[in-house]
């Protein structure tokens, strides 16, 4: 039997080791060693803190797993049915299950939607690039319009100003042409004077022509009365010859005078027949002129009003190819704004692309391949590190980085809980942006961290964490973790983050 002093003590003690573990739990970590005590009732105590701290540790790792895969987009997360939620916890599961389903079909339907979007976007951005492309040529068209145009006002101007000048012109030689009528009038009227008077004169030489043949024949009477008075008659014969003789020579100029004038008159009638034709087509001249000048004058005055309705057209359509600038202005200002709908509408729908709502996108590895690939790199990762000092880690860990392809980090930490490496990153890894996400470096306490106390306690064993969102990159990992022993007697951890999409 013990005394009750030693009951007391060992009372104390059992005690004790139970509040060291339930301190560890109140600072969340559920991963406590199984409790050894002596007294009957404390050990089932320590069972009951035991049991609840594996139930707890149960349900936080399948929360935490279903959570961290939502984090990074995994819509297509299940509740392991390995896992059974009792009581309370009961509704837990029965949330997560309600958001898991939610937020899947709520993400179909937005992924829809956008997805639609997304072609009305691309559709409009197609339409108003075209409209746009169309706005510019036709107002570049309109430009050519417009151009030719004032072009055709201004030959219509032109042609203005020449058919002004051709009814100037013309208005001087109607002038001129009805002077040049009234001077042929005239002409006429001279040749008609000259034809009488030519008609007069012939008359005139035919009383001389007559009366010169009147006096030749009283000549010759003379000359029969002077030989029949004999010598007394001579004297008078003379002069009957002389007057006989000049008798002859007035009929013979009498004749001549009378040929040349019939041939003026003939002349002068054919003068006067000419002098008749050039009125006449100095009339019919006049008469077209006058009609040139009447159908001059209405395309003046076509002219004038086509030259006011061109300008009206003109004016026209330089309204309304500035009208087409500024459709083209708009319609290209419309466009950029379409663009960059287009491009928004591109980023939301990249942004919503992360977040898996189709098996076929799931890319969520195997966790056999993960724990292979994991399991060899360990052990050449170790068998590097045996001999390697501490300033020749981070290049080690490097070295045997290489190739790998789903590690998200490694890095290595002391006996006493403290990172002795750098967080080497995986080569096809970026690093998480903002506070919240930054790796760890040497000197930071891992003492709390499970990965540290499950692999020191664990000896040889690799410890294996659940899924969680890494604190380095955001990405969804696993962290595997192995204590070693250096061939110099230093005890380390080596701890690896493995990607699981």
């Amino acid at each position: 039997m013990m005394s009750k002093k030693s009951m007391y003590r060992q009372l104390e003690k059992d005690c004790e080791a139970i509040r060291k573990q339930t301190n560890r739990l109140v600072k969340g970590n559920l991963e406590i060693d199984k409790i050894e005590v002596e007294e009957e009732h404390l050990q089932k105590v320590s069972e009951d803190i035991n049991g609840i701290a594996s139930v707890l540790n149960e349900y936080i790792a399948e929360i935490s797993k279903i959570l961290s895969h939502l984090s990074v987009g995994d819509l297509l997360v299940q509740m392991s049915d390995t896992t059974k939620f009792y009581g309370d916890f009961i509704p837990v599961k029965t949330a997560l299950t309600k958001i898991i389903v939610s937020l899947s079909e709520t993400f179909i339907k937005i992924n829809d939607i956008m997805n639609q979007i997304n072609l009305i976007g691309e559709n409009a951005n197609h339409t108003t690039v075209l409209l746009a492309e169309n706005e510019t040529q036709i107002a570049e068209e309109m430009n050519l319009v417009t151009l030719k145009a004032d072009n055709v006002y201004e030959e219509t101007e032109r042609n203005y100003s020449n058919v002004n000048k051709i009814c100037v012109g013309m208005m001087k030689l109607m002038e001129h042409t009805k002077e040049g009528y009234g001077d042929a009038i005239q002409m006429v009227n001279a040749m008609e004077q000259v034809n009488v008077a030519s008609r007069n004169i012939s008359r005139v030489a035919d009383m001389i022509y007559s009366i010169s043949s009147q006096t030749k024949l009283l000549s010759l009477n003379a000359s029969i009365e002077a030989a029949r008075a004999g010598e007394h008659g001579k004297g008078f014969s003379v002069v009957a010859q002389e007057i006989g003789e000049l008798a002859q020579q007035t009929t013979k100029a009498v004749e001549q005078t009378g040929k040349l004038l019939g041939e003026s008159v003939s002349r002068v009638e054919e003068c006067q027949k000419v002098v008749n034709l050039t009125a006449e087509r100095f009339e019919s001249m006049k008469n077209s002129i006058n009609e040139i000048n009447e159908e001059s004058l209405k395309i003046v005055g076509s002219t004038a009003n086509q030259k006011e309705n061109i300008r009206e057209m003109v004016n026209t359509i330089a309204r309304i190819s500035s009208t087409i600038q500024n459709n083209a202005a708009l319609a290209q200002e419309n466009a950029g704004t379409n663009a960059c709908l287009y491009e928004e509408t591109s980023r939301l729908k990249e942004i919503l692309s992360t977040f898996i709502v189709e098996p076929s996108k799931r890319l969520v590895l195997e966790k056999e391949l993960i724990d292979g690939e994991a399991r060899n790199f360990m052990s050449k990762t170790l068998h590097a590190l045996k001999d390697c000092p501490e300033n020749e880690m981070d290049e080690v860990l490097r070295d045997c980085l290489k190739g790998e392809e789903h590690i998200e980090c490694v890095y290595v930490i002391d006996s006493a809980g403290i990172q002795t490496s750098h967080t080497v990153m995986g080569y096809s890894v970026e690093v998480g942006t903002g506070e919240n996400f930054k790796p760890a470096m040497p000197g930071d306490d891992h003492k709390s961290k499970r990965y540290y106390n499950q692999a020191v306690g664990r000896k040889s064993e690799m410890y294996i964490s659940h899924e969680y969102i890494s604190s380095a990159t955001g990405n969804l990992c696993s962290t595997y973790s192995k204590e070693y022993i250096t061939s110099f007697g230093k005890s380390y951890v080596l701890c690896v983050d493995m990607k699981y999409m």
